[in-house]
């Protein structure tokens, strides 16, 4: 339960992102989101989920406040919009993680 809200604040902060915000949005939106992301990968780590851990760390990586990454509103909406596929598919991470084999 507590990973969905996660990726529901996350899939929220990353819509309003898709729109024109001041630059302090942005900052405040890669803490929360790695906060969040840093969460989610303990979960799937308890989980041995190691494929959704994958994916998070990845996007841990992306939105990382510390060290961040610099490019265009253009590639950052593509970015945000692929992200935001990302966390909806890990909704479904027992089905598919399950069904593996």
């Amino acid at each position: 339960m507590f990973k969905n809200v996660l990726k529901i604040i996350a899939i929220i902060l990353l819509s309003i992102a898709l729109f024109k915000n001041p630059y302090s949005y942005y900052i405040s939106m890669r803490w929360l989101l790695s906060i969040s992301f840093g969460i989610l990968i303990y979960f799937y780590s308890v989980d041995k989920n190691y494929i959704f851990q994958g994916l998070f760390v990845v996007l841990l990586v992306i939105y990382n406040p510390l060290l961040p990454i610099h490019s265009t509103r253009e590639i950052w909406t593509i970015i945000n919009i692929v992200t935001i596929a990302l966390i909806a598919v890990s909704f479904f991470d027992n089905k598919l993680y399950l069904n593996r084999g």
